[in-house]
């Protein structure tokens, strides 16, 4: 089903990638290690860092409710950049992180 297709005709978004400019690379590597969620009490539970297609990034589960539902998120700095790709609902696509991964070079 196409997402035109679903209910009440609203668009429903299945990734979100998202480039924020930092002034330097110790802005954009603290930036990455932040929850998504805003939550930073809980940040050391729910960001952990892993290696993807050989480089090290921040997988933030802080916004995965307790249900199970919610997006999936990868931080990481790539120079002066901050750089979060978030799959909802737990689909993580390994292809389209490796692309943004081999242009987006993992600085950790």
């Amino acid at each position: 089903m196409l997402p035109e297709e679903l209910s009440h005709g609203d668009p429903v978004h299945i990734v979100q990638a998202r480039l924020r400019e930092t002034p330097n690379i110790e802005w954009a590597r603290y930036l990455s290690r932040l929850p998504a969620s805003g939550n930073y009490l809980t940040a050391p539970s729910t960001v952990t860092e892993v290696v993807k297609f050989g480089q090290k990034v921040v997988k933030d589960d802080s916004q995965i409710t307790d249900y199970g539902y919610g997006p999936e998120c990868f931080h990481w700095p790539s120079q002066n950049l901050a750089v979060s790709v978030c799959f909802e609902n737990l689909t993580a696509n390994d292809d389209f992180l490796r692309v943004y991964l081999q242009k987006y070079r993992s600085d950790w």
